[in-house]
């Protein structure tokens, strides 16, 4: 694991630890990892430049997206830098839609384990309206007390080509496993 400066719930840890480390197996070319604090500051320079050249094959963030307010700008950020046809991995907490998790995030948000990030946004909807065509989705549950870390999403996204400029179609089919599970890693 590489230099993690926030300390998640050890079942979260080690989920988001497993999921990272198939995500960096499974990465080939140039990869931006943002575990480390440099990859991160360099999407941060991304963010606000948008002439940014895209260098990066693929892109790894587990748990790192909650860091940043502006969800649409780091996707943003990470779309100047994945070269056409890269591979963005993203997996990040999630909350179900609904006044219950509105309160239980509100709530939450103050307590140690989750003050500073940024909870209960729509990743998946936010990577659909850029420059992406998600490959695969996975929802999965961790068995953890703290709310705001118990849902969360797993997505693959293919960064268009130069020749792919039209949304996808209203019929395109996702992987999306909408019901949630506990993975074996977390039981």
């Amino acid at each position: 694991m590489t230099n993690r400066t926030r300390r998640f719930p050890v079942r979260v840890e080690n989920e988001f630890a497993r999921r990272h480390g198939q995500m960096v197996a499974g990465s080939v070319g140039d990869v931006l990892d943002l575990d480390d604090p440099g990859a991160r500051a360099v999407l941060l320079a991304a963010m606000a430049d948008p002439g940014t050249v895209a260098r990066f094959d693929a892109i790894v963030s587990v748990g790192q997206l909650i860091r940043f307010p502006d969800l649409s700008s780091a996707v943003g950020g990470i779309e100047r830098l994945l070269r056409p046809r890269g591979i963005a991995f993203i997996v990040e907490t999630i909350d179900p839609p609904n006044l219950l998790a509105t309160i239980a995030t509100s709530v939450w948000s103050r307590t140690r384990p989750v003050r500073g990030f940024h909870l209960g946004r729509d990743v998946a909807a936010v990577v659909r309206s850029g420059a992406f065509l998600i490959d695969t989705i996975e929802r999965f549950s961790i068995p953890t007390l703290i709310y705001p870390l118990r849902h969360a999403v797993s997505i693959r996204a293919v960064r268009r080509g130069t020749q792919d400029v039209s949304p996808p179609a209203a019929d395109e089919t996702v992987n999306d496993e909408s019901t949630s599970k506990v993975t074996e890693a977390t039981r």
